[in-house]
């Protein structure tokens, strides 16, 4: 810790105390193994006694399992466009699985957060990009709406531009690669927008 201190001639004194974390050096590498058993099986695992110790989980419930793979977008600290749609479909599949478990969900707020800042950042035309401001992104566009479709699916009635979304991805969606067309046609749907989708599913 560091401690810096002042005393005036008479007698006044004041100061701070700061703690100043010391990492080991190098990096710390993990090596696992992920095995779903779907039935009676045998599994043969072979560690390296040099790596050090192992620990084994098994978990009986595929839920629990779910449960912690999302815990990790708790900890995720970015908040782009991207990010934020992973993060509030996360919580929204969280809350099915502790409603399914007859357990609390603990992140409503968080959710709420969620949806108000990408309410806020879709851009004048009516899509998404990285942050607040700069080239719209299909490929993001649609990741955001898949996640406000889960929260209006949940029942938080997320406000944002339905129709501009709508005109920009049919205006896009003459010129868009194949693969992004068929990603435009699933969020076009999603949004039940009126659109030819036989003939571009054709093509």
């Amino acid at each position: 810790e560091v401690l810096f201190a002042l005393r005036s001639a008479e007698g006044m004194a004041d100061g701070e105390r700061r703690h100043i974390r010391v990492y080991p050096k190098g990096t710390r590498e993990t090596t696992g193994h992920f095995l779903a058993l779907h039935a009676d099986t045998t599994v043969t695992l072979n560690f390296d006694p040099a790596k050090g110790p192992v620990k084994l989980h098994a978990k009986g419930n595929l839920l629990e399992v779910m449960l912690e793979e999302i815990d990790y977008l708790h900890q995720y600290e970015y908040w782009c466009s991207e990010q934020a749609a992973s993060k509030l479909k996360g919580l929204l599949l969280e809350k099915r699985i502790r409603e399914q478990l007859g357990e609390k969900f603990e992140h409503e707020r968080m959710v709420r957060r969620l949806v108000r800042h990408l309410e806020k950042t879709q851009l004048p035309e009516g899509a998404w990009t990285w942050w607040q401001s700069g080239p719209a992104y299909t490929w993001i566009t649609s990741h955001v709406v898949e996640a406000l479709s889960l929260a209006k699916a949940e029942g938080y009635a997320p406000k944002y531009d339905e129709q501009k979304l709508q005109d920009f991805m049919v205006y896009r969606l003459e010129q868009a690669r194949f693969t992004d067309k068929l990603m435009m046609l699933e969020t076009l749907h999603k949004l039940q927008a009126k659109v030819d989708y036989t003939r571009y599913v054709q093509e």
